[in-house]
């Protein structure tokens, strides 16, 4: 230290002076600002090996002391610092305040000089004894024990902040602390851990927003450890209970509702929407024991009765569970905001605090309030679904893991559910046709339709179908089945009743029509029932209307010649035409048919249904064939006698504009 430092020892004083700052540059946010410029680096080569924060604390809080000599005094104790680290064969880059040996007597004896004689005791058990708080959370935590991380905190706030303790401004700022400790290789996130660590178990160790220090007069934390050990477990099952509450938040993308920790499966209604029943902590849920976990055999008695009556909608209900290896986590977070909060509310009544100790309670509650909202996110966060993959095969309860970056548990199960399609919103036409063709066949073929509020019921009750959040959901799909192009596939038909022989009120999806009001009486029917049905009704009506066969009859036979121009409201189609050949021999041979026309008229009231049919049973087989080329022509007359509103007109222009009809327009008789 007193000798001019030769070439070798220049370069390592200046490694370890742009080592230190390129440290605090990486780690900006933990340490003060000036520690990350130049002249810094600067000041470490002045005082190497000794780090500039531990001469600051010397000069500006400790010479500040009655007895203590300003450069005397320095010079006093640092050779006294000095002499001990080097027979303790220290090999750290810099002497820093956390690193001064307070284990040691003669080190302890310097200090405790300019303080009152309760501090010697106070050192070994809150500070660097062998035995103090300090080394106690390192001997616990691999983490930080690596490194001594909480020893070495601890020294710098005892060297930092107890000259303050009469000043005005009293306490050591995280960043000085942090400054003060910290060397390359350190990680400084795990410094906020040690603190919080050390603010729990040190009897004589304050806190207050980002300062700390130690003092002579007992903190409450023994007060508050003790109390949080007496709680029961009832008492911290209350509390996570309590806090659920906030969670009841119900969602259009969610649930319909959300029941808190019910007392048993009795306190769950029986109804046909989802809802989410958030289980009880006395039920936790264990990865490894996965159906056999206490909450799921909870969630499986629950989604199988109400009470002591079976339950008859077992596909409207979804849990969510605590983490069993999380649980420890939360109810240690929340028995310490339940001792802390004991305290601040007792403060002037029993406990007759000091106003430091009723502010030290007012800030542990705040930090252990966040503590146990943020572990209850992490601890709950298993969602249990009653499956059933197959008709045949039992219930089931699966768990899966729910995360996310929202802080509402509800949401975040809903999201899960979702993404596992263990959560309907939507249900189309073709996707009810799916089940109703396939799980759902025996119960649709038995009369050759099923009512909606049959339907509906079979969705509520089964796992083995969908889980639609409510009854819109499959309202909605019934209602989209009009968007279903091949709807004998895709769909189904719609009808008021059945009277035995027909379906009264029956609407085909082609129909154009709108769908009727959806009751429970409302029946899908199946494709083939209600085409055939519609074709007996268009048989009877053209019968009554005295007309024939719907197709117009041509004056040629179709397929040997060109017609005229098809008449009124009538769909054309034409294809190229080769000419005859004839034999050398004057014979002819067989000739190939190369052109198709034909020409029908719709029916007025059914023309979607009728062009369907064309389309495929006509126009299909045509495109399919060699080298055709087809064209369709669509011609349409429409008359009224009282004439066209204008927004008719006006609809009617613009949207034959859009579809680039060749010609088109309204004209007067």
């Amino acid at each position: 230290m007193f000798e001019t430092p030769d070439s070798t020892a220049l370069a390592k004083i200046n490694a370890t002076a742009k080592a230190m700052v390129a440290f605090y540059v990486k780690n900006s946010s933990d340490f003060p600002r000036e520690v990350r410029e130049l002249d810094y680096e600067e000041r470490i080569r002045r005082s190497y090996p000794i780090h500039p924060e531990l001469f600051d604390r010397l000069y500006q809080d400790w010479s500040t002391l009655e007895r203590f000599q300003r450069t005397r005094g320095v010079l006093r104790l640092m050779n006294v610092i000095v002499g001990q680290l080097w027979r303790e064969n220290d090999t750290a880059p810099l002497i820093m305040p956390g690193s001064i040996p307070l284990r040691a007597d003669k080190v302890v004896t310097e200090l405790t000089q300019y303080l009152d004689d309760q501090w010697k005791a106070l050192i070994d058990t809150d500070v660097d004894g062998p035995n103090s708080a300090p080394a106690q959370v390192d001997n616990t935590n691999q983490l930080l024990g690596q490194r001594l991380t909480t020893q070495r905190l601890a020294r710098t706030v005892f060297m930092g902040a107890t000259p303050t303790l009469t000043s005005a401004h009293k306490g050591l700022d995280k960043q000085r602390i942090f400054l003060g400790t910290a060397l390359p290789g350190d990680v400084p996130g795990n410094f906020h851990s040690a603190l919080n660590h050390l603010a729990n178990t040190a009897t004589y160790f304050y806190n207050s927003g980002s300062l700390y220090w130690y003092d002579t007069q007992a903190n409450t934390t023994r007060t508050a450890r003790d109390h949080a050990e007496r709680l029961h477990k009832e008492d911290v099952w209350a509390e996570v209970v309590r806090r659920l509450q906030e969670h009841r938040k119900t969602a259009s993308d969610g649930f319909a509702g959300v029941h808190v920790a019910p007392d048993s499966s009795a306190d769950v209604p029986d109804v046909p929407e989802v809802r989410l029943v958030i289980v009880p902590p006395a039920h936790l849920h264990n990865r490894k024991a996965k159906a056999d976990s206490p909450a799921a055999i909870w969630a499986k008695d629950v989604t199988e009765h109400r009470g002591s009556a079976a339950r008859t909608h077992r596909n409207m209900v979804a849990f969510l569970a605590a983490d069993d290896a999380r649980w420890a986590e939360l109810a240690s977070a929340v028995r310490d905001f339940l001792a802390w909060s004991y305290i601040r509310d007792n403060a002037d009544k029993d406990l007759n605090l000091t106003a430091a100790q009723r502010q030290q309670a007012v800030d542990r509650v705040a930090t252990h309030d966040q503590a146990v909202a943020d572990r209850l996110l992490q601890t709950y966060h298993w969602v249990l679904a009653p499956t059933q993959r197959e008709a045949t095969k039992p219930l089931e309860i699966e768990a899966f893991k729910a995360d996310g970056t929202t802080t509402d548990l509800a949401a975040r199960a809903a999201a899960k559910l979702r993404n596992e399609s263990l959560l309907t919103l939507q249900r189309s036409a073709g996707l009810i046709r799916h089940d109703l063709s396939g799980t759902l066949k025996a119960a649709w073929d038995r009369e050759g339709h099923i009512s909606f509020g049959q339907l509906w019921n079979y969705y509520t009750t089964y796992p083995y179908l969908a889980r639609l959040r409510d009854r819109t959901v499959l309202e909605d799909g019934v209602q989209s089945v009009p968007r279903e192009m091949f709807w004998q596939q895709t769909g189904f038909a719609l009808a008021v009743d059945w009277d035995g022989q027909n379906y009264l009120g029956l609407v085909l999806p082609s129909d154009q029509v709108s769908v009727p009001q959806i009751t429970d009486a409302l029946l899908l029917v199946q494709p083939e029932r209600a085409e055939a049905q519609r074709e007996r009704e268009l048989a009877e009506y053209e019968a009554t209307q005295g007309e024939g066969a719907s197709q117009h009859e041509s004056d040629s036979p179709a397929g040997d010649d060109d017609t005229s121009p098809a008449p009124d409201g009538t769909v054309q189609s034409t294809t190229a035409t080769r000419t005859d050949s004839r034999s050398e021999t004057g014979g002819t041979t067989p000739v190939a048919k190369t052109r198709f026309f034909g020409s029908t008229a719709l029916h007025p009231d059914f023309y979607a249904r009728d062009f369907n049919k064309i389309t495929n049973e006509i126009i299909q087989h045509l495109a399919a064939a060699d080298g055709v080329h087809l064209e369709v022509r669509v011609e349409i007359t429409a008359t009224t006698p009282n004439g066209f509103e204008e927004n008719k007109i006006r609809t009617v222009s613009e949207n034959a504009t859009v579809l680039k009809f060749d010609q088109a327009g309204f004209k007067t008789d």
